[in-house]
């Protein structure tokens, strides 16, 4: 019958365990995927705030640097004044020039058809009166006059053109040396600004980045001290179950030998016997009622 009762109770004490088991790693999984949760809404929530954050000062970046931008604009009316003036002259300087070959090509021209006109003329005027000899003086004398008039008025002519285009070259020259200048000064001062510029971004960058990191490393470092305590709590608690348990165990076995012993000494040796095959008998009947 003890050993009845024992296997009885060694294995409720198994299921107990077993369920005990099953319901602690039900539970810690449980507690988990509540605790993968949190993490994930928590994780969502500081990616919005960061967003919004990032939103709000990347607008004020902006709105700042439109704001640099158009007084730097108006700062520099001047300069587009003094550029526009430039511009102008030189589109008036070049429209004139054009002008003025222009006006030398129709002088060219005239003087060409002239120059036709007249030979023919004096050709003619050679022709009929070819047998005089004062026609062919007064022939000679007019062609040479002609002649040394379009010389020299090729040569003046020649002589204009090349002062003009020296002149204009001259200005010309003045004029790119000016731009180039004017450019790279220009382009320096834009360069120094920019660089201004990209190094205050790099250091606020830095800056943002180095608060964040700081604040993500305080709340992993927040969160591994809170995961070591949990650790802690479940094992002080799982061992003072287990301590519990193993007192109640010693208790209940403690229990049972007092009542066997005590049964021992209250009933007679044969009466032990007697209940005991009684005992076996009833089971054998039982398994084979099975």
């Amino acid at each position: 019958m003890f050993r009845g009762v024992r296997d009885v109770f060694l294995r409720l004490q198994q299921e107990n365990a077993c369920a005990t088991r099953l319901q602690a790693v039900v539970r810690g999984h449980q507690a988990k995927n509540k605790v993968d949760n949190m993490r994930k809404l928590r994780q969502e929530e500081m990616n919005r705030a960061a967003t919004v954050v990032r939103k709000y000062w990347l607008r004020a970046m902006n709105r700042r640097w439109y704001l640099e931008l158009k007084a730097e604009f108006k700062e520099h009316e001047d300069s587009i004044i003094t550029i526009q003036r430039y511009t102008r002259g030189y589109l008036v300087r070049m429209r004139m020039w054009r002008d003025a070959i222009q006006a030398e090509e129709r002088l060219w021209g005239a003087v060409e058809i002239q120059r036709c006109w007249r030979g023919y003329l004096g050709r003619l005027r050679w022709e009929l009166e070819y047998e005089s000899v004062w026609s062919r003086e007064e022939a000679s004398r007019t062609i040479q006059r002609f002649v040394r008039g379009w010389l020299g008025r090729t040569r003046a002519l020649r002589l204009r053109k090349r002062i003009a285009r020296y002149e204009f070259e001259q200005a010309r020259r003045r004029f790119k040396a000016a731009q180039k200048i004017q450019a790279a000064v220009r382009g320096r001062q834009a360069r120094q600004r920019i660089d201004a510029r990209r190094r205050h971004l790099h250091q606020a960058a830095t800056e943002i980045q180095r608060v964040y990191r700081g604040h993500l490393y305080r709340r992993k470092l927040w969160e591994k001290v809170v995961s070591t305590r949990i650790v802690q709590i479940q094992a002080a608690s799982r061992g003072f179950l287990v301590r519990n348990r193993r007192f109640r165990l010693i208790a209940q076995v403690i229990l049972i030998q007092r009542h066997y012993r005590h049964w021992l000494h209250r009933v007679p040796e044969e009466e032990r016997r007697r209940r005991v095959d009684d005992w076996r008998r009833r089971r054998k009947e039982a398994r084979a009622a099975r």
